[in-house]
């Protein structure tokens, strides 16, 4: 029987985008939900293009699993608020990426319309620029706009979302599980979550288990069994 590689990784992030997608999910009848076996529905496209890594994930628990990876340094990272404030003049951005992209023409002239009177709506339902920011700050990273609004928040606390995320990483630690797919609310209409993973299982789907290390020992040890060993680190 041919041997299998196994690898090592310095620095991943395999549970980020499943925790800032469901951060709120934690009322008793959602805790099933919050678990860092969840993928986020990728954009398959943009990954396979290697544009940034926003709308999907360079790094999950099924590419973990059926990559062979038995060695993780994991980064625990709390979403810094000058990530999610945005820039001022965002709107005039995408004005002028609309023009760039779609050129002079009505299309572009309906398009700009509905944009600028969307954007006018919700800056005066929640209180001018800093409402249109936000959302567009969403569409741009790819996290959800209650997600944003909470870490531009004064409740968001670095220490606090530290150990949020730690404990996030400790409820499914040394127990066997399985991926599941989430979609987004507003794709759920127009994508059939039974194709999607009919048609992506080898990239969607695994079942195995990590264990959280204690120590260097540990980690031999966790290895040893060949299973997969994280090493929680801290990104500053």
């Amino acid at each position: 029987m041919a041997s299998i590689n196994r690898f090592a990784d310095l620095h991943c992030h395999p549970h980020r985008r499943s925790f800032n997608w469901l951060h709120k999910n934690r009322r008793p009848e959602s805790k099933r939900k919050y678990t860092p076996w969840w993928i986020i529905l990728p954009k398959r496209k943009a990954e396979e293009k290697g544009k940034r890594a926003a709308a999907y994930t360079q790094c999950d628990l099924a590419k973990i699993n059926n990559g062979h990876l038995k060695l993780a340094f994991v980064s625990l990272y709390p979403l810094g608020k000058g990530w999610v404030t945005g820039r001022k003049d965002s709107t005039e951005v995408v004005a002028r990426n609309l023009e760039k992209y779609l050129g002079d023409n009505l299309l572009n002239e309906a398009v700009s319309a509905f944009l600028n009177r969307f954007l006018q709506f919700i800056g005066n339902a929640k209180g001018g620029d800093l409402a249109v920011r936000d959302f567009i700050q969403a569409i741009y990273m790819k996290i959800p706009l209650r997600r944003i609004n909470f870490v531009q928040s004064r409740k968001y606390n670095y220490f606090n979302e530290l150990k949020e995320e730690r404990e996030f990483l400790l409820k499914s630690n040394a127990t066997e599980s399985s991926t599941k797919l989430y979609i987004p609310f507003y794709k759920r209409i127009f994508v059939s979550k039974k194709k999607v993973l009919k048609k992506e299982a080898e990239s969607l789907s695994a079942t195995g288990a990590y264990y959280l290390a204690l120590n260097g020992e540990n980690v031999e040890e966790i290895i040893a069994q060949d299973k997969t060993a994280f090493v929680l680190t801290i990104e500053s």
